[in-house]
């Protein structure tokens, strides 16, 4: 998950930390888990806008609303075990100012904590996310458009579209879109790290994995605009198979074959000349099957054919009659291929 989020406000913006913090979603919850083995040096950040959130929700009670803004304020220089916050700098006496003076600094605090972040859960109760975790899952959007959504990803959308405004998506993971044309030719946008996809009515693939985007074309056309890149829109046609990566400014293009594109949704991961580094990288994000090879020309040896998603012994069968390998389980889920 390479979601860049660089202040606790964007945080706070993520229609997931509602989720996983006041709904108790188990999605929402693997969702920050993998953000968080993403960006370890982020995790006060996330904690910090969970006690946030957490303020908003409190009962207007203000024994357990003192106890939680204690917690958010750092009035104390014990550390919250229950939050995980660490202690910040404790609050001091000022010359020339009356004792209780820290007092209303906290309140005047408190009170611009509630209004801004009543803004900011008002504001998210006009969009809708849709996660999965070790499941595929199928979204209508509001224009009937259909997601079809890969494990591990998830999706943000408003609630409502008019009939004038783009029609915005933003993505995380891996999904297959089935766009629905509107007769005014109203535009419909997906959005990633690297990428934006501008869509008039059409079928394609998405992929944020590993640090870049990756578009496959199915039917129809769509142009790609590369974020951080002064090269003009990319117009894709069907069988168009586009990466970008906004950190690397690398890109590349090759063509598919659009019936196998996004095979995962019939759970068969399909390849025609991949490469097996390719195979062995897709089979970890739409298995969880982690695959180690240290001979590099193996990795770039090529490949064609099917792998159910629930039998990855037929991807071994085939390299082992074909390179005469040897497979080595090493763990669960975890394997090793020798020569």
């Amino acid at each position: 998950m390479t979601a860049n989020r660089s202040t606790i406000e964007d945080i706070l913006e993520d229609p997931q930390l509602k989720m996983w913090v006041l709904e108790g979603d188990t999605g929402a919850g693997a969702y920050w888990s993998q953000w968080l083995q993403a960006n370890p040096a982020r995790e006060n950040d996330l904690l910090l806008a969970k006690e946030l959130l957490l303020f908003m929700d409190t009962p207007a009670d203000p024994v357990a609303q003192a106890e939680t803004w204690q917690r958010i304020a750092g009035n104390t220089d014990q550390t919250s075990t229950s939050s995980g916050i660490p202690p910040t700098t404790k609050i001091k006496k000022l010359p020339g100012r009356p004792s209780n003076w820290p007092r209303w600094v906290a309140a005047a605090a408190i009170l611009a904590a509630v209004v801004w972040f009543s803004g900011i859960l008002e504001r998210k109760e006009s969009w809708l996310t849709a996660a999965t975790v070790d499941e595929l899952r199928t979204v209508i959007l509001p224009d009937s458009s259909v997601v079809r959504m890969n494990i591990h990803s998830n999706i943000r959308y408003a609630k409502r579209w008019n009939a004038t405004s783009p029609r915005d998506v933003w993505v995380e993971g891996e999904a297959y879109f089935s766009v629905k044309h509107k007769t005014n030719n109203q535009p419909f946008i997906v959005h990633t790290n690297d990428v934006e996809i501008n869509v008039v009515g059409t079928e394609f693939n998405v992929n944020t994995r590993r640090i870049k985007t990756e578009v496959e074309l199915c039917k129809g056309a769509v142009k790609l605009a590369l974020k951080a890149d002064d090269r003009a829109p990319i117009l894709m046609k069907p069988g168009d198979k586009i990466s970008y990566s906004k950190r690397t400014k690398i890109l590349k293009s090759k063509k598919v074959d659009p019936v196998e594109i996004a095979s995962w949704r019939s759970h068969v991961l399909s390849f025609t000349d991949a490469t097996i580094e390719e195979v062995v990288a897709a089979i970890k994000d739409n298995m969880n099957i982690e695959i180690k090879i240290d001979d590099p020309d193996l990795l770039h040896q090529t490949y064609t054919g099917s792998i159910p998603m629930d039998d990855v012994q037929i991807f071994f069968t085939t390299l082992n009659r074909t390179f005469n390998v040897q497979v080595k389980q090493t763990g669960q889920h975890q394997y090793k291929i020798v020569r």
